[in-house]
């Protein structure tokens, strides 16, 4: 509802007596609850660093399993399961097709303190996941399963700490230490804490708990390098990394960034999310054209049947359209929180005014 034109937009409910209050209480709430765009711009900029962060975490987790040779013939089955299921779900599913699956959660950002927090979740998770073990076998396996077991990734400097508090929580969860600069995954074993050394627990019952079953796969991970720049994006992954498909895939002709929707589909569906039916790339593929219009950053083309779409940038560059993408989207996302505050200060003022008239209707026939 535009500010200018809040006299038309007041409910008929409201008398004409009370529209100019109305207009100024309205134009009052707006300036009280005005955002600060530059802040919240830079909110922004950090969450997608953030999202950047985990989807490279993810992304170095799952490649060594993506592509052959498989370790211990492990292979990345999909992304997100039991995203579908609507319950607190794992990033990461791999499987040996002989029965071992291993669900794995990564967490590029882990503060001191927060470890016990972050254990607590990934504990959540394991329950959902034994909960729905008949759907994970029947859906994603077609086997029942012999064993599951449950990964943390996390960033070398912050795995000692996270495995040192799964130890202190007799806990069996793996830590997987990824190593950004190296491109390589550990898997964590420190010394646990003296406190934690007690008659019930030896290093060796210690090590069984925070290590793979197969002995095999927690040497052949620590032998293997891997990368991080298999997946562009996930099911679950903000929208902002799904539009970015459409730089990957546009093709410059003539001096314009051209988008085929079919070709979108099909890279969904063969690549990034190959694990999900034609269906649903298809339903994300109309998504990602339905933001991209959205924020003003694709624009409908009819001059050419082979073209559906134009890429709305200056640039042809792949590094200029990321800078286009991320202000265009950045921009939108400002415009929406306005837009909140909009209707929020309108209810508000609504609901204000229609109680004083209300109130003033009724002094009026008190004294008639």
């Amino acid at each position: 509802m535009p500010n200018s034109s809040i006299l038309e937009e007041i409910p008929k409910e409201i008398p004409r007596s009370f529209h100019e209050k109305f207009k100024n209480k309205y134009e009052d709430c707006l300036q009280q609850n005005q955002i600060n765009e530059e802040e919240y711009s830079e909110g922004l900029e950090n969450d997608i660093e953030k999202h950047q962060n985990h989807r490279t975490l993810v992304n170095l987790c799952v490649a060594p399993f993506s592509q052959p040779p498989y370790p211990e013939d492990y292979r990345f089955i999909r992304g997100d399961p039991l995203m579908e299921m609507n319950v607190k779900n794992f990033d990461f599913l791999l499987y040996d097709f002989d029965g071992h699956a291993i669900f794995g959660e990564a967490k590029s950002n882990i503060n001191r303190g927060r470890e016990m927090e972050i254990v607590v979740e990934v504990l959540e998770q394991k329950k959902t996941v034994n909960e729905n073990r008949d759907y994970i076998e029947k859906e994603y396996i077609g086997r029942e399963l012999k064993n599951i077991e449950c990964v943390l990734a996390t960033y070398s400097h912050s795995a000692e700490n996270i495995a040192k508090k799964i130890i202190s929580e007799r806990e069996e969860i793996i830590t997987w230490a990824v190593h950004k600069a190296e491109k390589q995954i550990t898997i964590s074993t420190p010394l646990p804490d003296p406190n934690d050394l007690q008659q019930d627990l030896d290093i060796e019952r210690i090590h069984r708990l925070i290590t793979h079953n197969d002995t095999k796969l927690n040497s052949t991970i620590d032998k293997i390098n891997t990368h991080g720049g298999v997946f562009d994006f996930f099911p679950n992954s903000i929208d902002l990394d799904r539009l970015r498909i459409l730089i990957k895939i546009k093709e410059n002709i003539n001096g314009k960034c051209m988008i085929n929707v079919d070709e979108v589909c099909d890279v969904i569906n063969n690549n990034d999310l190959f694990y999900l039916e034609r269906e649903k790339c298809q339903e994300i593929a109309e998504s990602i054209i339905s933001e991209g219009v959205k924020i003003d950053f694709l624009k409908e083309w009819k001059e050419d049947d082979k073209w559906d779409y134009k890429i709305k940038s200056r640039y042809t560059s792949s590094d200029g359209l990321e800078e286009t993408l991320i202000k265009k989207w950045i921009d939108r996302k400002i415009e929406e929180r306005k837009e909140k505050e909009r209707k929020k200060c309108f209810e508000k003022v609504k609901k204000q005014i229609k109680k004083e008239a209300e109130a003033q209707s009724k002094l009026t026939e008190f004294f008639r």
